[in-house]
């Protein structure tokens, strides 16, 4: 009767380890299909666009950066020329942007935010956009892939886009830091020659 009684607590012991484990084990499991579920389910809003209208042109111009060099950290502003040369007028409702890796272009570093606009161009009119957007401070200084989508519709509902810029830009260290770097490089040659010329003349 002893046994029986000192084993009974080592059975409901090693019964709630074992179920408690149970749990920890299926939550786990849960909150991997969740996790799973999520990845499949978000879809990037720059993938799967609607298709650009064929009575929409589109050109841009980066007024403060024409040869498209940009420092990490600056305020961009980039202008966009939209031209309706249908029979309809177009409602554009937004614009948004991404930064990516120059050698996969589905490799998202940083997506820029939404600008909201809701202005009809009307038919046979042109009207621009102006879109701003700061690029990360910590981004290195190296090429990447910028591009720029123009998301609009048809009075009656239809909704089209247009990727008005998709190219590779250069991303430079901002003048001020050049110009320290360049002024230590000078200290540090001027030091070493006075230090050569201490030498010498200390040799004669």
């Amino acid at each position: 009767r002893l046994s029986d009684m000192a084993f009974r607590p080592c059975a409901i012991v090693c019964f709630s380890v074992l179920w408690l484990f149970a749990l920890a084990v299926t939550g786990a499991d849960d909150v991997a299909d969740l996790a799973l579920k999520d990845d499949e389910a978000f879809v990037h809003p720059l993938t799967n666009l609607p298709p650009a209208s064929p009575h929409v042109q589109t050109s841009y111009v980066f007024p403060e950066h024409p040869d498209k060099k940009f420092s990490p950290g600056d305020v961009i502003k980039l202008l966009l020329g939209f031209s309706n040369t249908g029979p309809s007028g177009y409602n554009v409702t937004r614009i948004m942007g991404s930064l990516n890796a120059p050698q996969d272009f589905s490799y998202y570093i940083q997506n820029y935010t939404t600008i909201q606009y809701n202005r009809v161009v009307p038919p046979g009119e042109q009207s621009s956009f102006l879109y701003m957007f700061a690029p990360d401070p910590n981004l290195d200084p190296r090429e990447f892939v910028l591009a720029f989508t123009v998301f609009y519709q048809e009075l009656d509902g239809e909704k089209f886009s247009s990727t008005f810029f998709n190219g590779t830009v250069d991303f430079v260290e901002p003048e001020s830091q050049v110009d320290s770097k360049t002024f230590f490089i000078y200290i540090l040659l001027a030091g070493g020659a006075s230090l050569v010329i201490y030498i010498g003349y200390k040799t004669l």
